[in-house]
């Protein structure tokens, strides 16, 4: 399987509250805080986060802000195909752009 190119948002202004009672993240905005590639989604989402090592450092992964959390429930990450979904609590949900 070819690598592909993932972009990475973090959810911002996110209200934890609303996804334990409905199990959707709410979200202001969110900010593009990477560039990823990878072979799949799942890929994508390992890359970015923090295990033994800083996210940033490993290899596929330019990071485009200062000192950025891991990915998580809420945030989104989006393919080359325009293609973009939420991570969920367990797995992903699919959505229409970001």
């Amino acid at each position: 399987m070819a690598k592909r190119q993932w972009r990475i948002w973090h959810a911002t202004g996110a209200s934890f509250s609303s996804l334990r009672e409905s199990h959707e993240w709410v979200a202001c905005s969110f900010d593009l805080v990477a560039l990823v590639e990878a072979k799949s989604l799942d890929e994508a989402y390992r890359l970015t986060n923090h295990t033994a090592v800083d996210w940033t450092t490993n290899e596929g992964v330019r990071a485009l802000v200062e000192s950025p959390r891991s990915t998580s429930v809420g945030d989104v990450v989006e393919a080359d195909d325009g293609r973009a979904y939420y991570c969920r609590p367990l797995g992903w949900k699919s959505r229409e752009g970001v």
